[in-house]
C-alpha cells in the first residue's frame, strides 16, 4: 500500500474520532481492498459490517463505539454506574437501553448487551456527556439509580447498595430529583427504603 493512500485513509479515521465506514472510504475514491489490508495488518478492526475502528483506540471509547453501532441507544445500568464512578464493578459488555420492538444486529466486538425499556422508561432522564470530545447519550445519575433498583435482581443487590451509598456521599447529590424520578418510574417506595438505611 502506498504511503499516500495510507495517510489518506488514516486521516479519514482521525476526522471521525477513530471510526470510518466503507462508504466513507469509497466516497473519497479509495477502494475498500485497502481497508482489508489495514485490517489484516492489525491497524484497524471491524466493529460491524461496513464499520471499522482503529485498533489502538482508547478503552473508554467502547461506549462511543457501541452507540455508533446502536444509533439512538442510551448507556444504562452497570455501564452508566461505572461511568459516574458510582460502582466499582466494571461490566464486560456495554449496556445500552433501546425501546421495545427494535431489532438490532450486534457485532462480536465490542460486547453489547441490549436492555429493552418501555417508552416511558426509555425517554426519562436522558442526558448528554462528553468522552474524548464526543457527546454520548447516557441516563443521568438519578435515572440510572432508579433503573438499578428496578433491575436489582439482575444486576445484584450489592451493586445497587454500593451505588446508592456512593451517590448519597457525593457533594452534588440531588435527593429531591432522585425521589421525583423514582416516583415517576414507580420505584419511589423502594428508593426510600434504601435511603432510610444509607443516609
Amino acid at each position: 500500500m502506498k504511503d499516500e493512500i495510507r495517510k489518506k485513509i488514516l486521516y479519514i479515521f482521525g476526522q471521525n474520532h477513530g471510526y470510518s465506514s466503507t462508504s466513507e472510504i469509497q466516497d473519497k475514491g479509495i477502494h475498500n481492498t485497502y481497508l482489508a489490508e489495514l485490517e489484516q495488518e492489525g491497524t484497524i478492526r471491524k466493529a460491524k459490517r461496513g464499520l471499522y475502528v482503529l485498533s489502538n483506540l482508547e478503552p473508554g471509547s467502547s461506549l462511543i463505539e457501541a452507540l455508533r453501532i446502536v444509533p439512538g441507544g442510551v448507556i444504562c445500568l452497570n455501564s452508566a454506574l461505572a461511568f459516574y464512578h458510582l460502582s466499582t464493578f466494571q461490566p464486560l459488555s456495554v449496556e445500552l437501553a433501546i425501546e421495545h420492538k427494535r431489532k438490532i444486529v450486534l457485532p462480536e466486538h465490542p460486547l453489547i448487551r441490549l436492555v429493552y425499556f418501555s417508552k416511558e422508561r426509555f425517554e426519562t432522564g436522558i442526558s448528554f456527556q462528553k468522552i474524548e470530545a464526543e457527546e454520548i447519550r447516557i441516563y443521568d445519575k438519578e435515572k440510572t439509580l432508579c433503573d438499578a433498583v428496578f433491575y436489582r435482581n439482575k444486576i445484584g443487590i450489592d451493586i445497587v447498595k454500593e451505588a446508592l451509598r456512593n451517590y448519597t456521599r457525593e457533594p452534588g447529590r440531588n435527593l429531591q430529583k432522585l425521589l421525583e424520578t423514582a416516583d415517576e418510574l414507580r420505584v419511589g417506595s423502594m428508593i426510600r427504603r434504601y435511603l432510610e438505611i444509607l443516609v
